[in-house]
């Protein structure tokens, strides 16, 4: 478990829910999935090369990602990673692996969720239960991983949208934290 829920260091992470895309009805975030589907027309999943940016709120695309999935979908290689994702996690992860992560705890919790979305070939969603600092807030925090296929077969990317955006400040005070331990330690 990373923090601890009576400091100020940043979430505790709780449950982690599989939602159903279905179920999704907040706005911002069925635009992703309508979006997708729309994309994807009869395929499985669309071709990335298929992806249009500017379909995209501006206010959203720092929160998003692609991820290149290596090895069949076992390794993961992040493409592109958002502005908003830098400057939370206080790295830019693009050309790095998800193996790079850091805590090693996030980077096997973000492995798994890629490995589960090319392996069910569909939209994977999580909804993550946090507990954050001395007040014991719960926050919850979605994220959408939904597979890419360039040959029609085959997943070999991932687009990710990861919704920080009402705990941004916690999740940014929480991994400078865990980049200090990682450059004392």
């Amino acid at each position: 478990m990373m923090g601890e829920p009576d400091d100020d260091t940043g979430p505790v992470f709780g449950s982690l829910v599989w939602l159903d895309p279905e179920d999704i009805t907040e706005p911002d975030h069925r635009l992703f999935l309508d979006y997708w589907n729309e994309l994807r027309g009869g395929k499985f999943a669309p071709a990335w090369s298929d992806w249009d940016w500017r379909r995209i709120p501006g206010n959203l695309i720092p929160y998003c990602f692609v991820v290149d999935a290596l090895d069949g979908g076992t390794n993961f290689k992040y493409r592109f990673w958002g502005t908003a994702h830098a400057d939370i996690h206080g790295i830019d992860y693009t050309g790095k692996l998800v193996t790079d992560i850091i805590p090693p705890e996030l980077a096997e919790t973000s492995r798994a969720q890629y490995e589960q979305a090319c392996s069910v070939r569909k939209p994977v969603i999580y909804m993550h239960e946090l507990t954050v600092g001395k007040l014991q807030l719960r926050r919850i925090q979605t994220s959408f991983r939904m597979p890419l296929s360039s040959d029609g077969k085959t997943v070999d990317m991932l687009f990710s949208f990861a919704d920080w955006r009402d705990i941004r400040e916690d999740m940014k005070r929480f991994f400078e934290n865990v980049q200090r331990d990682e450059s004392a330690g």
